[in-house]
């Protein structure tokens, strides 16, 4: 499988919940040490999953990177759905040249697509 953004090889990495940062060792190791919560949100009909700290943050990210019109930067629909029962850490794919989880890669493909102009 390659990479829905850049088309470049994914590779297997050992992941937490967190569908942004949750392929970073950093975050593996702060799963470890219950340092995070996590929840679910969507946002344009996709579903993930956000640690805490990623959600609060998540009206910063560049519009332009998510896809977003310029129009709703900063102001991103991200709609609250449920706390994430029995977080676990899993495997995913990652993309070293996007330096994103293919998780986090499939929603913000969407949203770029839904967003385009």
């Amino acid at each position: 499988m390659l990479c829905p953004i850049c088309s470049g090889k994914l590779e297997n990495r050992k992941v937490a919940p967190c569908y942004d940062c949750g392929h970073d060792p950093k975050e593996l190791k702060e799963f470890a040490d219950g340092v995070h919560n996590y929840d679910v949100y969507e946002i344009f009909g996709n579903r993930l999953v956000l640690c805490n700290f990623c959600s609060a943050d998540f009206d910063s990210y560049d519009h332009d990177f998510l896809g977003f019109p310029e129009e709703l930067a900063n102001n991103y629909p991200l709609e609250y759905i449920s706390k994430c029962d029995d977080p676990r850490l899993g495997e995913d794919r990652y993309c070293p040249e996007c330096q994103c989880r293919l998780a986090y890669l499939v929603v913000l493909k969407d949203i770029r697509d839904k967003n385009a102009t």
